[in-house]
């Protein structure tokens, strides 16, 4: 699931990801965090990447727990270089903080690795 509030950064992550079939698939792409938290109560979800500033608010300061409930795994995507902020992303569980600025393939990584780790940890 990506949830990304500017249609063209959330088209082109859309892209990548679907890029990536079969190794990836795209469950959702939302711009809000009302519509993550609508979309993460009906779908199976496996990783969660989260624009850390939707529309002029700190999503950290409220998808954090609905992500953890769902049993996704969270990967924090910013444009921001406050280390105080990727502190903050790795206390409420996110699995990696990747920078908009990185190449695609860091982001496509960060995602598969959040993945794997998901499913090692969530084996009975």
């Amino acid at each position: 699931m990506v949830i990304e509030d500017h249609d063209h950064v959330r088209w082109g992550l859309m892209k990548l990801i679907v890029g990536e079939w079969p190794r990836m698939a795209l469950t959702s792409a939302v711009r809000s965090v009302e519509d993550a938290e609508s979309a993460l109560r009906v779908r199976g979800v496996d990783v969660v990447v989260l624009d850390v500033f939707l529309e002029d608010e700190n999503a950290l300061d409220r998808l954090p727990r609905t992500v953890a409930d769902s049993g996704a795994a969270l990967v924090i995507l910013t444009g921001s270089r406050d280390h105080e902020l990727y502190r903050r992303a790795f206390d409420c569980g996110a699995a990696a903080v990747v920078l908009k600025d990185e190449p695609a393939e860091v982001l496509l990584r960060r995602i598969e690795r959040a993945h794997n780790d998901r499913a090692r940890t969530s084996r009975p």
